[in-house]
């Protein structure tokens, strides 16, 4: 059966964005939570994980493809399991799927 990384690393589940898509996920101001649609479905994931808490990062960084070619989204952060998913999930193409190993 192959490994796959936990998705609580550190009891954290980590989840990457790069800007608001209200209303899925987005912050009010710099003082305020998350909230969203998608805020709701990772705090029940979270609970599901058995994770205590969700941790977000942010990432500026734009996308760019050479050819056929793309960069990963985040910067390779998911791929190196520096995150656990985008935190709004219209950042994940089919493709990354198998790459990331969200499956058995």
């Amino acid at each position: 059966m192959p490994s796959f990384p936990s998705p609580c690393r550190d009891l954290n589940l980590r989840l990457a964005y790069k800007t608001n898509l209200y209303p899925y996920f987005f912050k009010r101001d710099s003082n305020t939570q998350y909230e969203g649609v998608y805020m709701e479905f990772w705090r029940t994931m979270a609970k599901i994980l058995v994770c205590e808490s969700l941790e977000i990062k942010h990432y500026d960084e734009k996308r760019f493809c050479e050819g056929s070619t793309c960069a990963p989204y985040f910067g390779g952060a998911i791929g190196r399991h520096e995150v656990f998913a985008p935190a709004v999930p219209v950042f994940l193409d089919p493709q990354d799927m198998h790459v990331y190993k969200y499956y058995r």
